[in-house]
């Protein structure tokens, strides 16, 4: 019985033993997305185009490397779209009207606050949208960095066709 337990006990911390080997490789503290301004203009066609400055603040304390066949570090994030009364309207990928680049490429999320202008168009999205609440939601992929980000909600107007 004492042998078995001790080889329970041996099984135990080696296993322990590899959880924080893989624990340590991760970063600590946390990469937290906001949205600094957001936009929206309503085309002739009736397409809507929306824009925001996002920011990712990483406080991880370590430079994260994302991989994406796309052109930013932003490139996992999409833009969620909800009506008046929060009902989810649209979820968009910021990806979703770029081609790919090149396989494997890797980007730096450098510590500290990393932006950029991102535009996303919408097509079919209620033609009586007015107001809408928009946030962006997303990962890091490729990353060691395993949270969800999530953005405040902001509330946008969506301007009438010039037509």
């Amino acid at each position: 019985m004492l042998t078995r337990i001790l080889s329970l006990i041996v099984v135990a911390s080696a296993l322990l033993s590899e959880e924080a080997k893989l624990n340590a490789a991760e970063p600590t503290g946390l990469v937290v997305l906001t949205v600094t301004r957001a936009s929206a203009e309503r085309l002739d066609s009736g397409d809507i185009i929306f824009k925001c400055e996002a920011v990712l603040d990483n406080d991880t304390g370590k430079e994260l490397t994302i991989k994406s066949p796309y052109y930013s570090v932003f490139d996992g994030l999409d833009l969620t779209i909800f009506d008046e009364a929060g009902r989810k309207l649209l979820q968009k990928p910021y990806v979703a009207h770029q081609s790919f680049f090149k396989l494997d490429q890797s980007f730096p999320l450098k510590t500290g606050k990393n932006s950029q202008d991102m535009v996303f168009p919408v097509r079919d999205l209620l033609k009586d949208a007015i107001n809408v609440k928009v946030l962006l939601v997303g990962t890091l992929p490729g990353s060691k960095y395993s949270g969800v980000l999530c953005s405040d909600i902001i509330t946008v107007q969506i301007p009438a066709s010039k037509k």
